[in-house]
């Protein structure tokens, strides 16, 4: 009964940093950036699992899957990310991160429902693994109160576009 929008699989993604509002001809730097922090950078594997919701399973806002990363190498490329983007001075959301990846989102506050123990008898389940082999920068424009992803770039791990 909640006023929801599930993602579209082709825009399920894992978001990194959220750079905010930058003019076009901005791109250019901002894929360079990425390249160069990228190039080095081997692909890897991760595990989907888990859900949660925010701000709160009570009161959800955002459902999401959750990313297994022991290693700690979603976090770790976070970081030189963020590194990176300090270093060029451009700003970012700098809100601490959890990594997951965006199923849907209620769009009102009207029927909400408590979805703890929904969540809890789910709270297990594991969704296999995933290769990282790429990072993308995606822009955002809202049509019609919905977002709509374009990925503006690609920058492959390990290598040089």
């Amino acid at each position: 009964g909640a006023d929801s929008r599930w993602t579209r699989p082709e825009h399920m993604h894992l978001p990194l940093m959220i750079l905010g509002h930058q003019e076009p001809d901005e791109y250019p730097e901002i894929t360079r950036i990425l390249s160069q922090v990228t190039q080095n950078l081997p692909p890897f594997y991760l595990t989907v699992a888990g859900i949660g919701a925010y701000p709160s399973p009570e009161c959800p806002r955002f459902i999401m899957v959750g990313i297994d990363d022991k290693e700690g190498r979603v976090q770790a490329l976070r970081n030189t990310l963020v590194s990176a983007f300090d270093k060029a001075s451009f700003p970012y959301d700098a809100r601490p991160f959890h990594p997951g990846i965006l199923l849907g989102r209620t769009v009102t506050n009207a029927g909400r429902v408590d979805l703890t123990d929904a969540m809890k008898a789910i709270c297990d389940l594991n969704f296999g693994q995933s290769e990282i082999f790429e990072v993308a920068v995606f822009g955002t424009a809202l049509l019609d109160t919905k977002p709509d992803y374009q990925v503006l770039a690609r920058c492959p791990l390990g290598r040089c576009p």
